[in-house]
């Protein structure tokens, strides 16, 4: 996970995905949302 940084001046110092303003986190939760083609039917 070499994308991802935690440096106090940016977004409160949680880790966020390197030159975004996202949060890992965030990121990943909605990633894991995300429906497979043979679940959605």
């Amino acid at each position: 996970m070499k994308r991802i940084t935690i440096n106090p001046k940016v977004m409160v110092g949680k880790p966020v995905i390197r030159g975004t303003r996202l949060f890992a986190s965030k990121t990943l939760e909605d990633a894991s949302f995300v429906p497979l083609k043979a679940e959605a039917g």
